[in-house]
């Protein structure tokens, strides 16, 4: 009886864990449009929400997310600004450990859309190859993100 007790729970925890999602895509998705309409309202003057479309994660892991895509937003003369986008997510382990807390820090730049398998393939390993030096640069450029209401 406790030996399926047992099997029966490493099972129930297994199919957690698989479920449970690992990166940042999930959260930094939430945080996007917060941080892109305040930098497109700031940087091109916009007035609209900006509205993304082609949005594609193009590099995932716990503490960094990239995330692209197409915006769109109308400036105060109803001109249509488009831009092609790149966001960034941050985990900053040093805060969230002084805190107990996770502290995350976005940014959002105009980027060219990576369109083929092989571009973002040879983005992934540049930041992979960049390793912390390129997560400090991020990390260094970006700003404590906006909470969500």
């Amino acid at each position: 009886m406790k030996k399926n007790l047992l099997v029966l729970g490493f099972a129930a925890i297994m199919a957690i864990s698989c479920v449970k999602e690992k990166g940042l895509a999930s959260l930094a998705n939430q945080y996007l449009p917060l941080r892109l309409n305040d930098a497109m309202t700031e940087y091109m003057g916009t007035v609209s929400e900006p509205v993304v479309d082609r949005l594609k994660v193009i590099y995932n892991c716990d503490s960094l997310c990239f995330i692209q895509g197409h915006a769109v937003a109308r400036d105060a003369e109803g001109e249509k600004q488009e831009e092609t986008i790149r966001y960034y997510l941050v985990k900053d382990p040093l805060m969230s450990a002084m805190t107990g807390k996770p502290c995350y820090y976005d940014g959002v730049v105009g980027a060219e859309l990576l369109r083929t398998k092989k571009e973002i393939k040879n983005f992934r390993k540049k930041i992979h190859d960049g390793g912390s030096k390129t997560f400090n640069f991020f990390l260094a450029s970006a700003e404590p993100v906006l909470q969500l209401e």
